[in-house]
């Protein structure tokens, strides 16, 4: 079965991918060989390391967290009233989760005991949750078909900020900085907005943007460009609101299916992008140049993460198959 998500532990058990079957597997450093057991499943998939790393939090239903041990993968512990974790804290004495009403909940480690929790983020359901260096955000709609995003930062008394949508988006991508929010609409449209104003910075009309929809959004690491990845397999890189002209700096056709993710090398001196046709392409971060690809997964690729030393890739393929790739352009 597809595999929507993945996290980096470091070590000998460097990622553990999560399965749409309910499956998390824990792969080990060596590029042949698993290990795995287990039944958990989760709306969003999202496995992240615990406080200390040596155990792996992991989405176990719609009320509680499974804590499992990084290397056997058997569960340790459970954390009810939460049901997606998000990151250890900074102190490394507790660990951040979502809670029932998308409440950001701070509990201690290991005893899960809440030490903070926010108001409730948002009444509808969840379009997705993703997370940011110090921050989550989530997608929602407002029930009457406008939309919502909702950041959070991971810290204690914070404010969460709610930005209101046009629509419902499709995509989502917090800039580094936190300062500004990139969003995809049905229609083909993107924009982004001041997160603390709502005001709109930027936008990429309808007619611009054709039918294709913006699939993928993907700020590099130093928050001054930003990749816009679209369903016909075309590729754009625009520059940051403020830092130069609206127009592209650079637009390619880059695949034959439509993109389904980005991931920025750590310098920014480059990125990759996968899609549906099954191929991993390798792209200067400056020209949109194309610098290497490679035929990963003849199935189709449904999500890739990059190591966070940019050293490795790993691919996860729409039937389910996990591949990893030495971070270097060109043919293997």
């Amino acid at each position: 079965p597809a595999i929507p998500a993945a996290a980096w532990l470091g070590g000998d058990a460097p990622v553990v991918s999560f399965g749409q079957d309910g499956s998390i597997r824990r792969w080990p450093a060596a590029a042949t060989g698993r290990s795995w057991e287990g039944g958990w499943a989760g709306e969003f998939g999202d496995a992240v390391p615990g406080p200390g790393a040596a155990t792996v939090l992991a989405p176990r239903n719609e009320a509680a967290v499974a804590v499992l041990d990084a290397t056997t993968m058997a569960v340790v512990g459970e954390v009810k009233g939460a049901f997606q974790p998000l990151a250890p804290t900074a102190d490394g004495q507790g660990a951040w989760y979502l809670g029932p009403g998308l409440t950001l909940q701070r509990r201690s480690w290991p005893g899960h005991a809440i030490e903070w929790q926010s108001p409730p983020l948002t009444t509808t359901p969840p379009t997705y949750v993703m997370r940011a260096p110090g921050h989550v955000l989530v997608g929602a709609s407002d029930g009457r078909g406008a939309g919502l995003a909702v950041v959070a930062r991971t810290e204690t008394n914070s404010t969460s900020q709610t930005v209101a949508l046009r629509q419902p988006p499709v995509a989502l991508a917090l800039h580094p900085a936190g300062r500004l929010l990139a969003c995809s609409f049905p229609t083909g449209s993107v924009e982004v907005v001041d997160v603390s104003t709502g005001a709109l910075a930027w936008s990429l009309s309808d007619a611009e943007a054709g039918l294709a929809k913006a699939t993928v959004l993907k700020w590099d690491p130093t928050g001054t460009r930003m990749v816009v990845g679209r369903s016909d397999g075309s590729l754009a890189l625009h520059a940051a609101p403020g830092t130069g002209t609206h127009r592209p700096l650079a637009t390619v056709r880059a695949h034959a299916g439509h993109v389904v993710g980005v991931a920025w090398e750590a310098s920014g001196a480059g990125f990759v992008t996968i899609a549906d046709d099954g191929f991993l392409r390798f792209w200067k971060g400056d020209d949109l140049q194309p610098s290497g690809f490679w035929r990963a997964d003849p199935d189709g690729l449904a999500s890739l993460t990059m190591d966070p030393g940019s050293q490795q890739l790993i691919t996860l393929g729409v039937t389910g198959r996990v591949r990893r790739w030495p971070l270097h352009r060109g043919a293997p």
